[in-house]
């Protein structure tokens, strides 16, 4: 699963994720297409609340960061 689609699943929208989070607003957006490793600072909350293991979200996080990557070097 990407980490996409784990946001809308768990939390129906970037904007409700970054909410739950307690971040500013388009935060969370702005990390995930230009810094998704900010997001590896709140995998314990998110495991709590998500019930997902750490292992996974670390997972679609390192995808995601590789992905940018990729992006960037275009």
């Amino acid at each position: 699963m990407t980490l996409n689609t784990w946001i809308k699943i768990k939390y129906g929208t970037q904007g409700k994720f970054n909410d739950s989070l307690g971040l500013a607003q388009n935060t969370v957006n702005r990390w995930y297409n230009h810094n998704p490793k900010q997001f590896l600072l709140y995998i314990p909350k998110l495991s709590r609340e998500t019930d997902t293991s750490y292992d996974d979200l670390c997972k679609m996080i390192e995808d995601r960061i590789a992905d940018v990557k990729l992006l960037e070097n275009a």
